[in-house]
């Protein structure tokens, strides 16, 4: 599978001070994720959450892994909220895309109607399909 990077990884500023921010746009191919969900190419073993925040988030919501990956695979671009630089519980800093979803968690899809979700992650730069999980909540 093709690397899911759309920029270089290693070509990143690093953070520095409070300064987290990356860019405006995503360092992902969205629909290649997707379609990597979708053709099961990765799946719940391929999933790290990386931080006690996304566990007790995950937690709350009551989602396994299965729901997560729903969730993702309804995401769309106009939903990408800037890419950030995000610690993973171990002192590692890792890249990350963010976005926001109005998400109906019974039919597992968008609804404009539903409660609005918010993820952030990050994929191993190593070329390993691993979704590494920093944040998975209701947004505030």
């Amino acid at each position: 599978m093709a690397t899911l990077w759309l920029v270089d990884p290693t070509a990143l500023p690093k953070p520095s001070g409070k300064a987290r921010k990356i860019s405006r746009k995503p360092l992902f191919n969205l629909a290649g994720l997707q379609d990597a969900i979708h053709e099961g190419a990765l799946g719940d073993d391929d999933v790290l959450l990386a931080t006690r925040g996304c566990n007790k988030g995950m937690q709350t919501l009551e989602w396994a892994i299965e729901d997560l990956l729903d969730c993702i695979q309804c995401l769309c671009s106009a939903d990408h909220r800037g890419a950030h630089w995000c610690e993973n519980g171990a002192g590692q800093w890792l890249a990350c895309d963010a976005y926001a979803i109005h998400y109906d968690e019974k039919r597992r899809c968008r609804s404009s109607h539903g409660l609005e979700f918010y993820l952030k992650f990050s994929i191993d730069e190593d070329g390993s399909l691993t979704l590494i999980m920093i944040s998975t909540h209701l947004s505030h």
